[in-house]
């Protein structure tokens, strides 16, 4: 394993001390010739839906802060778990949740541990959650590699248009843990539609049996359409079990 370098940060609280703190950042990704990680409570905010409560958070402090990081040229590693790791006020008018806490990496990182996974986790005894950065997420690695492509799935539009609306929505990155993500959304995508699909064929089946009694000519032209319908489905469905076995 090649030599690699995390930093535990913690930013400054002062608003006053914020451009300090994102040159503080430029300097430590200036310094860094290895893998780098950086990890902590950056006491600052990307995106609006990182607060929720009264007074929405400076535009001109997220700007800085993710100058900062564009110019370091850092990848966020997306957290899971909860939305947000700070809160204060709970169950009051004042309620305010705030991410404050985040991970960030450069290129040559990802390439060491493109299987990471950060988890914010609970308790009782702080007003800050706690984040676990776990490098080698052994659990979805297993299930990643037993991942199988259906060609049945690109007869669907919906899948075309949710798969992209996945790939688009995750956050920049190498290539691998992005190709783990979607493959991921995938196979859960497959396994929804499979369930959908079997219900498909019933309901359909159970249209024919209504009209496999009618005499008249709309009834039976109706029969032969949904009958064409059933074919389809039913062909698909052979084309599923043709590449599972």
């Amino acid at each position: 394993m090649p030599d690699w370098q995390l930093t535990c940060y913690y930013g400054f609280p002062e608003r006053s001390r914020r451009r300090e703190a994102w040159d503080f950042i430029r300097y430590l990704a200036g310094r860094s010739q290895i893998p780098w990680c950086i990890i902590g409570d950056f006491n600052d905010m990307l995106y609006a839906t990182d607060k929720d409560g009264k007074c929405d958070h400076p535009q001109y402090l997220m700007n800085g802060f993710s100058l900062a990081i564009e110019d370091t040229n850092l990848v966020e590693v997306p957290l899971t778990g909860g939305k947000f790791t700070w809160e204060k006020g709970k169950g009051t008018s004042n309620w305010v949740r705030e991410r404050l806490d985040r991970a960030f990496a450069n290129d040559d990182w990802w390439h060491l541990f493109p299987l990471c996974k950060l988890t914010v986790h609970h308790t009782i005894c702080s007003d800050h959650e706690p984040i676990v950065l776990d490098l080698c997420n052994v659990q979805v690695t297993k299930k990643q590699f037993r991942f199988k492509f259906e060609n049945t799935w690109l007869r669907e539009p919906e899948f075309h248009n949710e798969v992209k609306e996945h790939w688009e929505s995750l956050p920049r990155s190498s290539l691998l843990p992005k190709l783990i993500s979607i493959s991921s959304f995938m196979a859960k995508w497959g396994r929804n539609f499979f369930h959908k699909f079997r219900e498909k064929i019933c309901k359909q089946k159970e249209v024919l049996n209504v009209l496999v009694d009618k005499v008249d000519e709309d009834g039976v032209k109706r029969y032969f359409l949904e009958r064409d319908k059933l074919n389809v489905l039913l062909l698909n469905e052979e084309v599923y079990w043709n590449l599972e076995a």
